[in-house]
């Protein structure tokens, strides 16, 4: 940990390690980004990791405010906060740290885009098994969303979140007032390995926009496998063992180990999760990367090198590949903190594509991605 004098006003000494002039480097390639932007805008409502900022920046776009904070106990609290940090160490731009039934719509600016991605604990596969429902909380969020939208009344609007969303009430308010304002609005599930994201992550996404906004499909990439997209920063990555019920579970597979091997070093359900060399990543959830009281959870993700026959865990930069980060974005270098803010953020990668989809007049049509 830093003296408390060398960290800028504000931030959080515990999650961010630098001197003065590491952070002023930092900030100046941010600056150097944000001036290859166009002119157009967009505030993000419940940021997460920063991912749709990063997202934005790549397709030309500048972030102008975020809003991110999560009240419900002390340790989600906290790791929102490091997830504000790093956003605006990234992005340069300013993160509002109140919760959204709290801020003050006469505090954000106009912007040309507003994207959302709401709260989505209680529409997962594994919530809805348990039971879980929309909540009172849940509405009052997308109600005060509509209320955002219709304030600042942005050409473009896009939400993402839990393909379970759609059947909640709070969607069903929120694309009704987009259609009764005009919009013109898609929404469709989208499985981001098609998209260039080594990872089985499949999202809803809601598209809206004026009418003189033409909004084009979102090409598709040629899938890239787990193993091409870190293969040159496996070198790096610190040896070790692996949970010994993992390395059972995989004997038990007859899993190839003449190949490489990714493999998550959490055995749960008498399983673990693995990939082989050829395929995708799982799904990178945020609560694997940290510990119950918020401390980070380092050595979550390991690879079998069969070169040397051993278990190599990924670092922070290899875990941001894999979601879909750029590599300018400054990641903790506790490899749990950044699984947990990969996992909590749109991967900028599809982002970039999505907010590319749209062209027309008053937007600029030559985004610079960077």
């Amino acid at each position: 940990m830093v003296k408390e004098e060398t960290l800028p006003k504000g931030f959080v000494s515990e999650y961010i390690s630098l001197d003065r002039k590491s952070y002023n480097a930092i900030k100046q390639r941010a600056y150097r980004r944000l001036s290859k932007c166009s002119d157009r805008s967009i505030g993000v409502v419940c940021s997460g990791g920063g991912g749709v900022e990063a997202g934005a920046i790549m397709a030309g776009i500048r972030p102008s405010w975020s809003i991110n904070v999560n009240p419900t106990n002390r340790t989600k609290f906290n790791l929102s906060q490091m997830c504000s940090d790093y956003n605006e160490i990234n992005h340069g731009s300013h993160v509002i740290r109140r919760s959204l039934l709290d801020v003050e719509i006469s505090d954000l600016k106009e912007t040309d885009i507003i994207w959302a991605s709401l709260p989505c604990d209680r529409f997962t596969n594994m919530n809805r098994v348990h039971g879980k429902t929309e909540s009172a909380t849940d509405t009052s969020l997308s109600n005060k969303l509509i209320l955002i939208i219709s304030r600042l009344n942005p050409q473009i609007v896009c939400l993402e979140n839990v393909p379970g969303w759609a059947n909640s009430e709070g969607f069903q308010r929120i694309v009704n007032y987009l259609n009764y304002k005009d919009y013109k609005v898609d929404y469709r599930n989208y499985t981001f390995s098609h998209y260039g994201v080594p990872q089985r992550r499949v999202r809803l996404i809601v598209r809206a926009c004026r009418e003189n906004i033409q909004m084009s499909r979102i090409p598709r990439l040629v899938s890239t496998g787990w193993y091409d997209s870190i293969r040159e920063l496996i070198p790096q990555f610190e040896v070790g063992e692996v949970n010994p019920k993992v390395s059972n579970y995989l004997d038990i597979q007859m899993v190839d180990k003449a190949r490489f091997l990714l493999v998550e070093n959490v055995f749960n359900l008498n399983r673990c999760l693995y990939s082989d060399e050829d395929s995708i990543c799982w799904t990178i959830r945020a609560t694997s990367g940290v510990y119950q009281r918020g401390s980070s959870r380092n050595r979550i993700i390991a690879v079998w090198n069969p070169h040397i026959s051993q278990y190599q865990f990924l670092n922070s930069r290899a875990i941001a590949r894999l979601s879909g980060f750029p590599d300018w974005y400054y990641m903790p270098e506790k490899s749990g903190f950044a699984t947990y803010i990969a996992g909590l953020s749109a991967p900028p990668l599809f982002v970039s594509k999505v907010l590319s989809s749209f062209t027309g007049q008053g937007l600029r049509e030559d985004a610079i991605v960077v």
